[in-house]
């Protein structure tokens, strides 16, 4: 995923807040804008850690930080109008809109609030864990500190996980991704890390 597209994505969504578009549609475009932010970023932090050269690695890592940055003042933007807009105007009668549509954008929404607040965690320094077992507990216990405590979302939760992962511990949790449930994916990345990095016998043998 290019960031030619994230940004288009944006321009699309904070565009439509300045032009007072209906919030259902809004909350589309934010739901859009956060998909291809997603695939994005993921592809853009596989770079990364695949990139040999440091010099290509932190131009990498500024250009995703600025993204990052522009994305998320957009969908707040766009979240603040929603919860603004949305009581002014009234959804069509039950029996002329498609409720299963409905529900979900409603699910979305909530969600998307939660996350928004949930997101602002401390900017606290936490060292990557690259699979090193006899580091395996003091990198969980931090996490735990820094991350955990500061939300109860899984999906923001297994994102920093991996964020904080490299090497094989990473390699061993990306899958989690494609999980559907959040927490379920959450639960699977903490316990395959323990199953791999944390057994007593594996961190004998280390």
């Amino acid at each position: 995923m290019s960031k030619a597209w994230v940004v288009r994505k944006n321009n699309y969504l904070e565009a439509s807040v300045e032009n007072e578009v209906s919030w259902i549609q809004v909350a589309r475009q934010a739901e859009d804008a956060d998909l291809y932010f997603t695939k994005y970023r993921h592809s853009q932090q596989k770079e990364i850690d695949e990139e040999r050269d440091e010099a290509k690695a932190a131009t990498l890592r500024t250009e995703l930080e600025e993204v990052t940055e522009t994305h998320r003042r957009v969908r707040a933007k766009g979240l603040q109008y929603i919860e603004e807009r949305k009581h002014l105007e009234q959804l069509p009668p039950p029996e002329t809109r498609d409720t299963q549509s409905s529900v979900d954008l409603t699910q979305y929404l909530t969600t998307s609030l939660q996350i928004l607040q949930e997101s602002r965690l401390p900017t606290l320094e936490l060292e990557k864990f690259s699979g090193d077992p006899l580091h395996y507990f003091k990198f969980i216990k931090r996490f735990e500190a820094v991350i955990e405590t500061h939300t109860d979302s899984p999906s923001l939760r297994l994102s920093r996980l991996i964020q904080y992962c490299e090497g094989e511990a990473k390699r061993i949790i990306d899958r989690c991704i494609y999980i559907p449930d959040p927490a379920e994916a959450y639960r699977r990345a903490r316990e395959l890390l323990k199953e791999r990095f944390g057994g007593d016998t594996v961190i004998t043998n280390a």
